[in-house]
């Protein structure tokens, strides 16, 4: 009698230790949204400008690239940079230049980033991203969108490609 007794002891604390296990059970949900932030390339211009993307230091980066004719003036509308809020501004810095050149690039037709100027003054998105090169030789240059949303400052990467056209 005394070991089933022991026996029902045992049996009723395991129970007991899986309903309590049971009812702890949480329930995870990831809660991804995407980046307020959209960059749209335009494919209007293709092959001499392309849009894209990669990896770089564990974070993804748009790529716009262009082939131009070495010393000549030139001029694209790249891409857009929009938004998915209601009221969203932005503006480019430059975080890394390789190569000599001469560009410059708009946002919303304010002067953002060139090779005498590190950054620019917000715009308001949608706003059209322009390109202007007079470069000989091929070069790229990282900048970052920057933007702020519910108070929290935020950076995305955009590199913006140039190769001469051969």
């Amino acid at each position: 009698m005394r070991r089933l007794l022991q026996l029902s002891a045992l049996a009723f604390a395991v129970l007991a230790w899986a309903a309590i296990t049971i009812t702890n059970i949480t329930e995870w949900r990831i809660v991804a949204m995407g980046s307020p932030l959209v960059k749209l390339g335009n494919s209007s211009i293709s092959p001499v400008s392309a849009t894209g993307w990669y990896v770089y230091d564990g974070l993804n980066v748009t790529r716009y690239s262009l082939c131009f004719i070495p010393g000549w003036e030139e001029r694209y509308d790249v891409g857009v940079l929009g938004r998915r809020i209601p009221v969203l501004s932005a503006s480019l810095c430059r975080e890394e230049q390789v190569g000599a050149a001469g560009y410059r690039i708009y946002l919303g037709g304010q002067l953002q980033v060139s090779d005498t100027q590190v950054c620019g003054p917000p715009v308001q998105l949608p706003a059209a991203l322009s390109w202007w090169t007079t470069a000989s030789s091929g070069y790229w240059v990282l900048t970052t969108a920057r933007f702020t949303v519910d108070s929290v400052k935020v950076r995305q990467f955009i590199n913006f490609t140039a190769k001469p056209m051969t």
